[in-house]
């Protein structure tokens, strides 16, 4: 092996095992060949200029906001003065609009100061808050204006005047235990039931006396 005896202690060489000889370029370009075959991934480049149809860049006009300038809104050039103002005035023309001293002091007239025609009343015919006599607004807690429906679903809350009320619910009856409710002494029954029923009870009634009763 061939032996120079370099004095690397006289030098910033550290390792000479290690350690890189010659000039590196500050501006390191990479991927050169890859980045001429697709320039999209060179980032130093300036973006392509794309080319739009006038249908998107009149719709860009209209719809994007551009920085210290007024919005186009495509009306065009209306020939408008710098002074001119859109809308109406808030004071007809030879009126005088008043100042806060007048507004503090309601230096107004005796007739200026009457309340309007209309304050708490409707002067329009057919809309006034005026009920005929007996008239009821609402809809009632039992349903005694409407017919009862054959078969209720279970869905449905409305009350029809068969349910028990708050003292029944309190203080319900006797024959509620035994599982005879309101709804079985309303329902219609036949001629011979209700002599059956009378029997059971020991209730004794000759044939003449129950139909004197029934008829």
């Amino acid at each position: 092996m061939l032996k120079r005896n370099y004095d690397w202690d006289s030098t910033q060489v550290q390792d000479p095992a290690q350690h890189r000889f010659g000039l590196t370029d500050k501006d390191s370009y990479r991927e050169g060949v890859r980045k001429a075959l697709q320039p999209g991934l060179d980032q130093s480049l300036p973006a392509a200029k794309a080319v739009i149809t006038k249908l998107h860049e009149d719709h860009k006009l209209t719809n994007v906001d551009q920085l210290g300038a007024v919005k186009k809104l495509g009306t065009g050039d209306r020939g408008l003065g710098p002074d001119h103002a859109y809308g109406m005035p808030s004071l007809k023309a030879g009126m005088r609009e008043p100042g806060v001293d007048e507004l503090f002091k309601l230096n107004l007239t005796l007739e200026q100061q009457q309340p309007d025609a209309d304050l708490g009343k409707s002067l329009r015919e057919g809309y006034r808050n005026i009920a005929p006599e007996g008239r009821t607004f609402g809809v009632p807690s039992i349903r005694t204006d409407i017919p009862k429906p054959a078969k209720a679903s279970v869905s449905n809350m409305a009350n029809y005047g068969n349910e028990p009320d708050a003292f029944q619910l309190l203080r319900p009856p006797r024959s509620v235990v035994q599982g005879v409710g309101e709804q079985h002494y309303l329902q219609l029954r036949g001629k011979e039931e209700v002599r059956s029923i009378a029997r059971e009870a020991e209730i004794v009634l000759s044939d003449e006396e129950f139909n004197t009763l029934w008829n």
